[in-house]
């Protein structure tokens, strides 16, 4: 046997998880010289050489290592550093506020989903499931009025400038408005909500 053989056989065993660069999941059902074999959840079979795929102690110690690094790529992301054009600052606070009083949770909802695009946005999304909401919600406490509403405006699926603009309705007004504006991700908003506070 090669010596690639070998260390395939030392690193990998049968039965046992690998990982491929991307993140994916795979059950190990053999190695041959170098090659391992390996099975999708779906029970697809595909082969790898053994350098392409990492063992599950060798994938956890590779996304820790990114975990420590995951907020401040948020935070020097182009979504929190330049936000929606145009909002006023003052306009962006107080309707902030606003819908946080009116639909609560969502600024967390928010801040999870910003950060949950980001990391898919550059390769990273196999992170997503891993976020922090605590975290998260500081990266988007941090971030300048208008920048929030642009946020919590994408969450909501609304253009940043009408909902700032819509700032200026009464309460059952603007509570309708989110009502509707949440609609489409509600059962998402709500698991969301029950499963707050990692």
């Amino acid at each position: 046997m090669s010596s690639a053989g070998n260390q395939a056989q030392a690193r990998f065993k049968r039965g046992a998880a690998a990982y491929s660069k991307d993140g994916s999941r795979y059950e190990i059902e053999d190695i041959e010289d170098g090659v391992v074999y390996c099975r999708l959840p779906n029970g697809a079979e595909t082969d790898f050489p053994a350098d392409q795929l990492m063992t599950e102690a060798e994938w956890s110690a590779r996304s820790d290592g990114r975990r420590e690094k995951i907020y401040a790529k948020l935070a020097a992301s182009r979504l929190f550093t330049t936000g929606a054009a145009g909002l006023n600052a003052a306009s962006s606070a107080a309707t902030v506020a606003k819908v946080a009083r009116l639909l609560p949770g969502i600024q967390d909802y928010a801040a999870v989903k910003a950060a949950g695009q980001i990391l898919k946005d550059t390769g990273d999304g196999d992170l997503a499931s891993g976020l922090s909401t605590s975290k998260c919600r500081a990266v988007y406490e941090a971030a300048r009025p208008e920048v929030q509403a642009g946020i919590v405006a994408h969450a909501l699926g609304i253009q940043p400038g009408v909902l700032v603009s819509a700032g200026q309705l009464g309460d059952n007004l603007m509570r309708a408005m989110l009502t509707k504006a949440i609609e489409e991700n509600a059962a998402d908003f709500q698991q969301f909500r029950a499963g707050r506070g990692r």
